[in-house]
């Protein structure tokens, strides 16, 4: 008998394979081209499983990915990573796409051959697999990547060094300072690797321990810019601002045209209050053509922070977007309101409704209008404001908190008191609302005992709050404890020496009877403050 022929081998049979594999091809394409990723997804992978031409894998791995589709756009690139394994990018692909599935192990053979193909040179080939899986952005999973590949080669440096890095970057100090200092073992002159290990010892506590590395390193290299960096940045987490400072300046010497550097030094001299400075290094930014419109912004905030309400304007007015493109349009509205001019700031807030017509918006424009009825002292109209405007955004916690405030000034406490314990329900720990009703209570009622639990409760939550310590003072004052209440008091004003606080402690201070001092504290206050009301209905009802 004679044997069967081979159907599949005969020419026609591998014309209608080739035939069905054009098509799914030209049919993926098409897909692809008129936006239906899904069903070009779903072809170009069949066509790639069932071809030996790398092209076609290549192709759908791209198309997986640009889809979404990353199991699919995973079996694509091991496909052309089996059939192109000269190829780096298939096999970084390939590493990736399986590394991203979250399957470490697997995605080790594809390293092992980035590895293979950056060349002889082990240190670079390391360098290239780290950097590549620093970009995945999964940082537990690549750090742990890295630690299979670097513990088969536990005598090169840069492999030690990338698995500190990525160990850093996924939170694990002691993975990082271990590999730190075995790299620095293999290659002690190797900088990065002592950097990590300092950022490490950092994130361990060993803050002296950290910073001291540094500025060891610091003495031998003065005019390493990128270790002085570091360094400023690593006194910045210990909120050391005007250390920070010192170091950033330094590199700005330096570096007179970084757009960045000059932002950052910009931001820190606002931190310290040294206005004219944050000005100068802000507008070299802008020089740069960086950060132009936060640059804009906090150079608005200055300028209204030094009293000039105008060149606020003019400043606030070029931010013409990014993230504080909303709250600069309304800062303008209130300067021009604090300008004595109401109507310019009614018809910049309705031009913001027409631009931002969004919710979360409007109810902000309805926030800032009630502030401007507030600071002329129309609480009436910013009463029927805040009504109106929670009638069309019921529950809304800042419109509710700003109605409590404003209903404490037309003597609606219950108003108040149904608005605090609203937010209070959704909240029991929200430490606004717990000040806010406590204070109230001691301040315009009797429930003294009532009130005491509401400013624990905040305190609690804010230990350090000067409002917070200053409300606590107050209540012990209402309920007699007059020690306790100077004690509150002087913390409160160390923190915040604003004139209600100021107030408060003068008040404390005359009924203890420390009139001397009460008189000399109202004298300095009001000195600066001549239009407080705190201060000036304290001097009546004590007769300073």
């Amino acid at each position: 008998m004679q044997p069967a022929p081979d159907v599949a081998g005969t020419p026609d049979a591998v014309a209608d394979a080739r035939t069905e594999l054009m098509y799914r091809v030209l049919v993926g394409e098409v897909a692809g081209q008129r936006g239906d990723f899904d069903t070009s997804v779903e072809y170009y992978a069949i066509a790639a499983e069932g071809s030996d031409d790398p092209r076609i894998a290549e192709r759908a791995t791209h198309i997986g990915v640009y889809a979404g589709k990353y199991e699919v756009a995973q079996r694509a690139a091991r496909r052309w990573a089996e059939l192109s394994p000269m190829n780096m990018e298939a096999q970084q692909f390939a590493a990736m796409l399986t590394l991203r599935s979250g399957d470490a192990d697997a995605a080790l053979p594809y390293l092992e051959s980035v590895l293979a193909l950056a060349g002889d040179d082990r240190e670079e080939g390391f360098a290239v697999v780290a950097q590549l899986l620093a970009r995945e952005g999964q940082p537990e999973l690549a750090a742990r990547a890295m630690g299979l590949l670097a513990a088969r080669y536990p005598n090169v440096a840069t492999a030690q060094h990338g698995l500190a890095v990525l160990a850093l970057s996924a939170g694990d100090h002691d993975t990082a300072l271990a590999a730190s200092e075995r790299a620095l073992e293999l290659n002690p002159d190797l900088v990065e690797a002592r950097i990590v290990q300092a950022r490490a010892l950092l994130g361990l506590g060993r803050v002296d321990e950290a910073l001291g590395r540094v500025e060891a390193m610091l003495r031998e290299m003065p005019r390493h810019h990128e270790l002085r960096l570091t360094y400023a940045r690593m006194l910045l987490d210990q909120q050391r601002y005007d250390d920070a400072l010192a170091q950033f300046e330094q590199v700005a010497e330096a570096r007179p045209g970084d757009g960045d550097l000059m932002f950052t030094i910009g931001l820190l001299n606002i931190e310290a209050k040294h206005y004219d400075a944050a000005e100068t290094y802000l507008k070299r930014s802008l020089q740069s053509g960086r950060h132009v419109n936060q640059a804009h912004y906090y150079l608005g905030r200055i300028a209204e922070e030094q009293g000039d309400l105008r060149q606020g304007v003019a400043w606030y007015l070029k931010v013409a977007g990014g993230e504080h493109h909303f709250e600069a349009q309304t800062r303008v509205a209130l300067l021009f309101a604090r300008l004595g001019h109401p109507d310019k700031a009614r018809d910049h807030l309705d031009s913001l409704r027409e631009r931002f017509p969004d919710d979360a918006s409007l109810a902000r424009i309805y926030l800032v209008e009630g502030q401007i009825l507030g600071d002329a002292r129309e609480y009436e109209a910013g009463m029927t404001l805040y009504n109106e405007a929670l009638r069309l955004y019921p529950g809304n916690p800042d419109l509710l908190y700003a109605r409590a405030l404003m209903a404490e000034k037309v003597d609606r406490l219950d108003v108040l008191e149904a608005d605090l314990r609203t937010l209070l329900e959704r909240d029991p720990d929200n430490a606004t609302a717990l000040n806010a009703l406590g204070y109230t209570l001691a301040d315009r009622t009797d429930r003294y005992e009532e009130a005491l639990d509401y400013i624990t409760r905040a305190l609690e939550q804010r230990p350090d709050d000067p409002a917070v310590i200053d409300s606590m003072g107050w209540v012990q004052y209402r309920l007699g404890n007059l020690d306790r209440a100077e004690t509150y008091l002087r913390r409160a004003f160390e923190r915040l020496p604003d004139p209600e606080v100021g107030a408060h402690l003068v008040e404390v201070l005359w009924v203890r009877g420390e009139r001397a001092e009460a008189r000399r504290l109202y004298a300095d206050l009001i000195q600066l403050h001549p239009h407080s009301e705190p201060l000036l209905d304290v001097k009546e009802r004590l007769g300073l």
